[in-house]
This record gives C-alpha cells, sequence and structure tokens, in this order.
C-alpha cells in the first residue's frame, strides 16, 4: 500500500508474464481500513483462483 501526501491511501497491483514489462492499477482509497479492505478482497479473490504462497497482511 502506499500513502499520499493528501492521506489517501492507493492499492498497488502490477501482473504480467516474469521477465516482460507489466501492467500495473492503482485502488486509490479515502482511509487506510477502505485500502486494507480492497487488498483483502483482492487476497480473497487470488485464493479462490488457487494462488498460494503469499500474504496480504499490512
Amino acid at each position: 500500500m502506499l500513502n499520499s501526501l493528501l492521506g489517501r491511501s492507493a492499492v498497488c497491483r502490477e501482473w504480467g508474464r516474469i521477465g516482460q514489462p507489466g501492467t500495473s492499477h492503482e485502488d486509490w482509497c479515502s482511509t487506510i481500513a477502505e485500502a486494507k479492505a480492497t487488498l483483502g478482497q483482492r487476497a480473497a479473490a487470488k485464493v479462490r483462483r488457487g494462488y498460494t504462497g503469499w500474504s496480504h497482511d499490512a
């Protein structure tokens, strides 16, 4: 997660093939709690798809 100078937080995602330039996206949230909730939703979706070996703890 990132925090801006204006008090907003972002959940940053990157995806693509290993060794290639990837695609990135930022989900901006008004509070840290909202950003953590967004991160948890993204993590739950990954787990449902079978991804393992990482943690979403912030």
